[in-house]
């Protein structure tokens, strides 16, 4: 009989110290994932922003250049020697090839990075495209530590049902003792082991704000506190990750408009034909002038506290239904949609927008002053493609620019030749 408990008791035991071990190795391996999803993401935006500055002629510190690559590879490295998971590994290896054949296809891997002075806007926006993919698979990271961690858990599910088994056991050998030991297991490790499964199945469908309430005072083992604190704390790096995640997938984060990605989504959504039915749609593409001589002359900390006016301002000029966002570098856009009868038209919002403009920015104990020009691009009835209309208000802002800047023109066949 006693050996029968000591063999339940021992399995028991081993079998606890399973679903701890699981629950600890599943909550380590996903934040560090996250974690290092979470660097490579920020580390690789502000690269990116030197690398712009590089490419186009801007004087940048190079010492600083250099020093944020031998940062990025070493979180590369980090993950990959890390990391067990082989598909996480996988994604490492392939984000950290493209990231730097990204850099070294376009000259600017350091410490032999050029500047090239046949660089256009076009190139600027593929370069930003290709680098964007290295974020897709760092967003691709994160989903893959959230997925491996589900499955970690799983088998701590399974081992938790072992330990089950091991107590039926012991109901079946010794009645009297294990009625004794059972109300005992029942209290400090079923239960326990019960509201932690309630709790992993709860994160597992989705709500990450869930948490184990009142840990200090449940009385449990204190392996299990352990492993419930254990839990908070992964449930809260993983809730504040994803939030993170899903503002930087969104939103940019100098102005805090809405990014390129996010209105080209917003955009195809509207233009889809069974959504649209009678909207009157137009996009005014933005684009400062002479913005390079503000960053030259006054610095790149007041040309961000520009751009940050001009958000701000460009957000006043519009009305409740219509869409304000940042594309990237000096590069605005509004969606427009459903205008009504008598309501302002995109011509009057581009005017809007450049008297709103027209007013010095008080920076710095300075004053700066900017202006616009303003592509106009009306949606026709049957257009389905939002990088067509993108384009076109595109080309109407050259075509500002190419008549004097500091005005808007309106897009028609002439301005695409």
């Amino acid at each position: 009989m006693l050996s029968a408990l000591s063999i339940a008791v021992a399995g028991t035991m081993v079998a606890d110290y399973q679903v701890v071990g699981h629950y600890k190795t599943a909550a380590g391996q996903m934040e560090l994932a996250l974690s290092l999803s979470s660097q490579l993401t920020d580390a690789i935006t502000t690269h990116e922003a030197l690398a712009h500055a590089l490419w186009d002629g801007g004087p940048i510190d190079q010492v600083l250049y250099q020093r944020q690559q031998n940062q990025i590879n070493a979180l590369f490295d980090r993950g990959i020697r890390e990391l067990s998971n082989a598909d996480q590994h996988a994604l490492l290896v392939g984000a950290s090839a493209t990231w730097r054949q990204v850099l070294v296809s376009r000259g600017l891997w350091a410490p032999l990075a050029t500047i090239d002075p046949h660089v256009t806007d076009a190139m600027q926006q593929q370069f930003a495209t290709a680098s964007d993919a290295v974020s897709v698979v760092m967003g691709r990271l994160s989903s893959a530590a959230i997925e491996d961690g589900r499955s970690d858990l799983a088998t701590a599910d399974t081992l938790h049902n072992v330990v089950l088994g091991l107590l039926g056991a012991m109901f079946a050998v010794v009645v009297g003792i294990a009625l004794y030991l059972a109300r005992r297991m029942t209290t400090d490790v079923v239960r326990p082991l019960e509201v932690l499964r309630r709790a992993v199945v709860t994160l597992r469908e989705g709500d990450l704000e869930h948490r184990i309430e009142d840990v200090p005072n449940q009385r449990w083992p204190a392996e299990l506190s352990d492993v419930a604190g254990a839990f908070n704390a992964m449930a809260a790096a993983l809730d504040e990750q994803h939030r993170n995640l899903r503002d930087r997938a969104t939103q940019d984060p100098l102005t805090g408009l809405p990014n390129r990605s996010s209105f080209r989504r917003h955009l195809e959504d509207i233009l889809v034909p069974t959504r649209r039915t009678k909207q009157a749609l137009a996009v005014l593409f933005i684009d400062i002038d002479d913005f390079k001589v503000i960053n030259d002359s006054l610095g790149h900390a007041v040309g961000d506290a520009v751009l940050v006016e001009v958000a701000e301002r460009l957000a006043a000029c519009v009305g409740p239904g219509d869409l304000v966002a940042r594309l990237g570098g000096d590069e605005f856009v509004i969606l427009i949609s459903d205008r009504r009868p008598g309501g302002d038209s995109a011509q009057d919002i581009a005017e809007r927008v450049l008297a709103v403009l027209a007013d010095p920015f008080p920076i710095v104990g300075d004053s700066v002053s900017v202006a616009v020009s303003i592509g106009i691009a009306l949606a026709r009835p049957d257009m389905d493609d939002a990088g067509r209309l993108l384009a076109e208000a595109d080309l109407a802002m050259y075509a500002a620019k190419r008549n004097g800047k500091g005005r808007h023109t309106m897009f028609d066949t002439s301005v695409s030749d």
